[in-house]
């Protein structure tokens, strides 16, 4: 009975080993994907200023 009980606390401990390995690993691609999105928002967000100056200079060219 102890060596059993032995053997089950030596899976739970792999399991929950690799279960936290498993969420960091999740947590690191969710940070590289955030930071890549946050790159593109970046390029859009300048690209969108740009436009809006583009169109408040229409009507003084008018």
């Amino acid at each position: 009975m102890e060596a059993e009980l032995a053997k089950v606390k030596e899976t739970l401990y792999r399991v929950e080993t690799q279960l936290v390995d498993d969420v960091q690993l999740w947590l690191r691609k969710i940070r590289e994907k955030v930071e890549e999105k946050s790159f593109e928002i970046d390029a859009l967000n300048r690209r969108l200023h740009h436009a809006e100056a583009a169109i408040e200079q229409l009507p003084s060219k008018a």
